[in-house]
């Protein structure tokens, strides 16, 4: 399954990261490889869809209000600058990469990976 969703981003032009991707990589409770589809992340483990201010999956629902991410797990997560700070973890985004506590997500055109 990796190699698949590997193979898709490969062949589609990369996209400029916004909330979305935010969200997948630092944000989220989960973890996998996913292929960004419009506003929907396809996941080898969950779906993740971009509805509004909603960010719906599996997890359950979270949210985003000005800088600050409401979680699916109740976690608030603010982003300051190129940091998403948490009680738990600070995720530092320095272009494709999110570096935290828990590894390093990255983002190669419509493809994400988060450990």
């Amino acid at each position: 399954m990796k190699a698949t969703l590997i193979l898709m981003a490969l062949l589609v032009a990369g996209v400029r990261a916004d909330d979305l991707d935010d969200y997948v990589a630092a944000v989220y409770g989960g973890n996998g490889d996913f292929v960004r589809v419009g506003s929907t992340y396809v996941g080898s483990h969950d779906i993740i869809t971009k509805a509004g201010s909603a960010y719906v999956s599996s997890r359950g629902i979270a949210t985003k209000a000005g800088s600050t991410y409401i979680s699916e797990d109740n976690e608030t997560v603010v982003k300051a600058g190129s940091a998403f700070v948490s009680d738990n973890d600070i995720i530092v985004n320095a272009g494709d990469a999110y570096s935290g506590g828990n590894g390093i997500s990255y983002k190669t055109g419509f493809f994400l990976s988060k450990p």
